[in-house]
């Protein structure tokens, strides 16, 4: 009988974390916008309208934030800040009940921010093991992990972020790593990188330096190879365009320049296109990996392109939600217009798909609900009662909202 070496034990270990990791994120919601940044929800049973009656919990947070829930299990992660206080929280809720769990508090370094921003704008992500929590300022940056009863398992510390409107980024979860960017504006003090650190330790895996330029991008990076063998991500920037990126080592893949201003939107992958956006410019490109080439299919520009928030694809429909507030349906390989409304004012949130619906929160705190589909539009428009930028978390069979300082919660009992 053959024996396996040290390699193959090493690879075949790696390959059933992958694909446990990944098959535990899909039944989770455990990063901004759920599985990959897809906005995609498995969660059945939720509603197309109530009234305040109707929540099975709600929760007021101290000071405020523009990060999103996410969930893992039974609990809802959330995070706010005092600003006056210079303090962050983390709050674990029952996501039945709305019991408070635990709650951790850190104390964070005030930054001049855009008063569009807080200091509370980076979403945690989770995973079967960890809660991770990542604060920027500009004097440092840290990355905390807390296991699911609230212990401090380890702290990772990085250099500040230089920009005028403070920052924006989250962090995510592949390949055994946890991964964020770093990215400086012209002028300061810090180089840019993008970052990797062992989930189990916190212990630097890379740090990839990239090109400071005017404006620093916030996308979130998405999963473009999920072979345990070589795990690799996309990342969307002003600095550098479009970037894949192998997790293991760090190491620049490909790299095509096709943006040219700030990248805040999280990129997405669906059969084989890739929708990418930065300010005043929107692209539906098709990948071909073998050759390494993009295609623009076409593109749409400012009066049709996000800037904050990320698009919607599902089931071959394209969903734009411009920061104006115009909702607008489209083919998605042609970008041909199907309808498009105003239900409410300007919206920074993402949209997210759940039970046969789309869910979507004003920046004044309501939420709207969509019927998908060609001959779709808006179903219901339901006021939160404060403003919000945050984008709705979905799993198990329960829908959570945030406001800047409160959470609110639809679903099974």
């Amino acid at each position: 009988m053959k024996t396996l070496n040290a390699m193959s034990i090493v690879v075949a270990v790696l390959l059933v974390v992958l694909q446990n990791t990944l098959f535990s994120q899909e039944q989770e919601w455990a990063q901004y916008r759920g599985p990959n940044g897809r906005g995609i929800s498995n969660a059945v049973n939720l509603p197309e309208t109530w009234t305040i009656k109707d929540y099975l919990w709600t929760l007021k947070l101290p000071g405020r934030g523009h990060s999103s829930p996410i969930i893992w299990g039974n609990t809802v992660y959330a995070t706010s800040a005092d600003e006056e206080n210079t303090t962050g929280y983390l709050y674990a809720v029952n996501a039945a009940t709305g019991e408070v769990r635990w709650k951790k508090e850190f104390p964070i370094f005030a930054d001049e921010l855009n008063s569009s921003n807080s200091l509370a704008t980076s979403t945690p992500c989770a995973d079967a093991d960890h809660v991770y929590s990542l604060w920027y300022s500009d004097e440092s940056v840290f990355l905390l992990a807390f296991d699911h009863k609230g212990n401090q398992v380890w702290k990772s510390e990085f250099e500040g972020v230089f920009s005028r409107h403070g920052a924006g980024s989250s962090p995510i979860v592949f390949a055994d790593a946890i991964v964020f960017t770093r990215e400086q504006e012209l002028n300061g003090p810090y180089k840019s990188t993008w970052v990797a650190v062992e989930r189990q330790t916190g212990k630097i895996r890379w740090e990839l330096e990239r090109k400071t330029v005017t404006s620093n991008s916030f996308a979130l990076p998405v999963i473009y190879n999920n072979d345990p063998k070589s795990p690799e991500l996309l990342f969307m920037s002003e600095s550098h365009g479009m970037t894949i990126v192998n997790v293991h080592t760090g190491k620049v893949i490909w790299e095509e320049m096709i943006t040219n201003a700030r990248a805040i939107t999280t990129p997405q992958l669906v059969d084989g296109l890739l929708i990418g956006t930065c300010k005043g410019l929107e692209l539906v490109m098709r990948i071909d990996k073998a050759n390494k080439t993009l295609e623009t299919l076409y593109e749409k520009k400012r009066n049709q392109a996000p800037y904050l928030p990320t698009p919607l694809i599902k089931d071959g429909l394209f969903y734009n939600v411009l920061d104006n507030g115009n909702i607008i349906c489209m083919d998605l390989l042609t970008g041909n217009e199907f309808w498009k409304e105003k239900p409410s004012g300007q919206i920074s949130g993402s949209p997210i798909w759940a039970d046969g619906k789309i869910y979507v929160i004003s920046k004044s705190g309501e939420v709207i609900v969509i019927n998908p589909g060609k001959t779709g539009g808006v179903a219901s428009v339901i006021p939160l009662g404060e403003n919000s930028q945050c984008t709705p978390a979905a799993a198990e069979g329960r829908i959570i909202f945030k406001t800047e300082s409160q959470l609110f919660a639809l679903g099974k009992k």
